[in-house]
């Protein structure tokens, strides 16, 4: 039977509308779906044309401080991580996940240079904890095509090697830079909400059938 991708996206869309109608609800009284203690952390490198995608380690924390520091950076977050404290305190967090297996945070590499960083694991916006993919590249390696190179691999690692039956993205409403390469990479947009302090557009990437 041919597969129906408008009736399948609505679907979706009903559900994670009635999850965030339930998790509104529930989320004065009850903790998140899925805890982090006790889960696995193990990431493997993921390789490009162009990019290595390594797991993030601490050595990394400098240079994501130099990435975090043009002011663009901090354009649709409500941190300033132009002040270095901010960026290293956004790193230690970022080295501190414990999630499940094959998910966490990496290092984009070029070579030996850093030019930003991703993420896939569970959301801490969306219900259920659904699997979030986010970006970061730094503007000094903009307009080559290297965030979409990185985030297009992310997004290949969940939904092929790991199985995930759904990524989402949540891209800030203003972003369209990223909001255009949440396209590219094959997104859609189910709906818009208020994430991270900020009206973000909610997307989802579904794997190939």
């Amino acid at each position: 039977m041919p597969r129906d991708v408008h009736t399948e996206l609505y679907q979706i869309r009903m559900e994670w509308l009635k999850q965030c109608v339930r998790a509104s609800s529930l989320r004065k009284t009850t903790k998140p779906v899925m805890g982090v203690k006790d889960r696995g952390m193990g990431q493997d490198t993921l390789r490009t044309e162009r990019l290595t995608l390594v797991p993030l380690r601490e050595e990394h924390t400098e240079a994501v401080v130099e990435v975090f520091a043009h002011e663009s950076m901090s354009t649709y977050i409500d941190i300033d991580f132009t002040v270095p404290e901010n960026a290293r305190e956004m790193m230690r967090r970022r080295l501190a996940f414990r999630g499940p297996e094959g998910m966490g945070h990496w290092a984009f590499l070029e070579g030996d240079t850093l030019v930003g960083i991703g993420h896939l694991r569970p959301s801490r916006e969306l219900p259920a904890e659904l699997p979030e993919i986010g970006w970061y590249l730094s503007p000094a390696h903009g307009g080559r095509g290297l965030a979409t190179e990185g985030a297009a691999a992310l997004l290949r690692h969940g939904l092929t090697d790991l199985g995930l039956t759904s990524v989402w993205a949540l891209v800030h409403v203003d972003n369209e830079p990223s909001l255009k390469l949440a396209a590219r990479l094959g997104f859609l947009a189910v709906g818009t909400a208020y994430h991270y302090n900020a009206e973000h557009r909610v997307h989802v990437a579904l794997p190939a059938r």
